[in-house]
């Protein structure tokens, strides 16, 4: 569906990580390396591992059905909640910038939308097919007290006018991970990335067990 080939899955390796050393909250980021592309045919169940655990967890699973219908569901269920998704779509591509993913707004651990002709997407008001555009989430607490995390991701739908079929492409994506609002397109400033392959080899919950011990010292 796109020049790019389908993958099956699309697990992020740890080694993507970016983390901020220097404050208790940090914005992780997983760049354009980690694009993947979800469809009818082999890949019309693509898993989405949003936050880069090596766990083998997939927080997100894009599912194509019934021709022209694509859902976007809560991967695997945490005991401290689903993953959820912000049903408003329009709310991150109408308003002009700078956009927030807020506690306030929309979200539901399932959304479905029908891909049909002519760019015009249910429940997508506001994408173009072959346009990209911007979504966001909400991941549940991972540790009980945690904080929930919001994050934005950009996207780009495809309806059934694209010569090669219906899907999406995930682009990139992003996530606080104290739990405060983050702008859409927010990524770490340079100067706050972590350094050493040490840093990265922790995953996220390492690197944030590492900063809260290094505050406490």
């Amino acid at each position: 569906m796109n020049k790019k080939d389908f993958h099956k899955a699309a697990t992020v390796t740890v080694t993507s990580l970016i983390a901020a050393s220097s404050a208790q909250g940090s914005i992780q980021y997983f760049d354009n390396s980690h694009e993947f592309n979800a469809g009818f045919g082999s890949n019309a169940a693509t898993p989405w591992d949003i936050d880069g655990n090596p766990d083998g967890i997939a927080e997100a699973q894009w599912n194509f059905f019934g021709g022209t219908y694509m859902g976007l569901n809560a991967g695997t269920v945490f005991s401290y909640g689903p993953i959820a998704f912000v049903t408003t779509f329009s709310a991150l591509v109408n308003t002009p910038p700078p956009l927030y993913v807020t506690a306030y707004l929309p979200f539901q651990s399932s959304v479905v939308s029908a891909l049909i002709a002519s760019g015009e997407f249910n429940k997508l008001d506001g994408f173009t097919s072959g346009v990209a555009g911007y979504m966001g989430f909400r991941l549940p607490p991972e540790d009980m007290g945690g904080n929930t995390r919001l994050g934005w991701a950009e996207v780009t739908f495809y309806d059934d006018t694209n010569p090669s079929g219906i899907g999406v492409t995930v682009h990139r994506w992003a996530f606080e991970d104290d739990g405060s609002s983050i702008q859409v397109g927010a990524i770490p400033e340079p100067t706050a990335v972590a350094t050493g392959l040490g840093a990265l080899a922790m995953g996220a919950a390492g690197l944030r067990r590492w900063r809260k011990q290094k505050q406490a010292t």
